[in-house]
C-alpha cells in the first residue's frame, strides 16, 4: 500500500506540473481567498493564486531540495561509513573525528550557516540539509560494513588476495545494499521535512515559488479563514514523508531477512 502511494505522489510530483490549470505565479487580487469551487478546485491564496495549479508545480521544487540533500547525505555517509570499517588505522582516525564533529553540532546551525554563507538561495538549503545527515548515515553504514566484513565469503576474497576497494565497492555494498536503500528512504523523509522547514522559514530561494514549505507559511496567517491555501500541501508533505519511511522500513526488513548471520 505504502509504495502504491508512494509511486503515485511521485507520479504527481514529477509530471504534475503539465496539467496545472494556471500559472502558478499569475496573481488576481480580484480572486483572492476565494474557496473551492468549480473553477478553482482547491480554490485560491491571498493574492489570488490557484492553489491546485501551485501544488502541482511545488512538489517537483520540494522534492529536487529533499532529493539533493539526501544524495549529500547518502553519497558522503557511505564513502564516510565504508572508510570507517574497511580503512587503516590512519584513516579510520580521520574519518571518525569528522564524524565526531559533525554529529556535535546541533543541525539546524550547520543549516543556518550555509543559508548565512551561501545566501537565501535553494542550493545553501540542500547543502545546509545534506551536510546534517552524513555522520548519521556514515554511522550506520559503519557498522553494517563492520559486520558485512566478518562474513565467510569476505574473507575467502580477502584469502585471494582481493584489495579493500574491490571487497567493499563488488563485494560488501551490494550485500548491504538494501539496508542502505532503506536508511536512504529515511533520510529523503528527513530531508523533505527540513528543507520545507527552512523554506517556511523564509531561509530559502524566492518565496514567491510554488513550494510546499512556503505555501504552507503564506497560508499560516490566513488559516482560519482560508484553510484550503496550507492544507493541500501540508496533506501531501506528510503523506509522501510517512510513505518514504514504510518504503524504508520494508527495504530494511528485507534486508535483515535476507543477510544471513548478518541479520542476527
Amino acid at each position: 500500500m505504502a509504495r502504491a502511494v508512494l509511486v503515485g505522489l511521485l507520479a504527481m510530483v514529477l509530471v504534475g506540473g503539465w496539467f496545472a490549470p494556471y500559472d502558478p505565479l499569475d496573481t488576481r487580487p480580484e480572486r483572492a481567498a476565494q474557496p473551492p469551487s468549480g473553477e478553482f478546485w482547491l480554490g485560491t491564496d491571498t493574492l489570488g493564486r490557484d492553489v491546485l495549479s501551485r501544488v502541482l508545480n511545488g512538489g517537483g521544487l520540494t522534492l529536487l531540495l529533499g532529493v539533493g540533500a539526501a544524495c549529500v547525505a547518502v553519497i558522503c555517509g557511505v564513502v564516510l561509513g565504508l572508510g570507517r570499517g574497511l580503512g587503516g588505522n590512519a584513516v579510520r582516525s580521520v574519518l571518525s573525528v569528522i564524524e565526531v564533529v559533525l554529529l556535535s553540532l546541533p543541525p539546524w546551525l550547520v543549516a543556518l550557516v550555509f543559508v548565512a554563507g551561501m545566501g537565501a538561495r535553494w542550493e545553501s538549503v540542500i547543502w545546509g540539509v545534506g551536510v546534517t545527515q552524513i555522520a548519521p548515515f556514515g554511522r550506520l553504514v559503519g557498522v553494517w560494513s563492520a559486520s558485512v566484513s566478518r562474513q565467510p565469503y569476505v574473507m575467502a576474497a580477502q584469502s585471494v588476495g582481493a584489495g579493500r576497494l574491490y571487497i567493499a565497492l563488488r563485494i560488501i555494498l551490494p550485500n548491504m545494499l538494501p539496508l542502505v536503500v532503506g536508511a536512504a528512504c529515511s533520510t529523503l523523509s528527513y530531508c523533505l521535512l527540513f528543507s520545507s522547514g527552512l523554506t517556511f522559514l523564509g531561509l530559502g530561494g524566492s518565496l514567491s515559488s510554488p513550494e510546499w514549505g512556503v505555501m504552507i507559511a503564506e497560508g499560516r496567517t490566513a488559516i482560519r479563514y482560508a484553510p484550503w491555501i496550507a492544507l493541500p500541501p501540508a496533506l501531501l508533505l506528510t503523506v509522501l514523508i510517512a510513505s518514504l519511511n514504510a518504503v524504508g522500513r520494508w527495504f530494511s526488513l528485507r534486508g535483515w531477512s535476507s543477510s544471513g548471520d548478518f541479520g542476527r
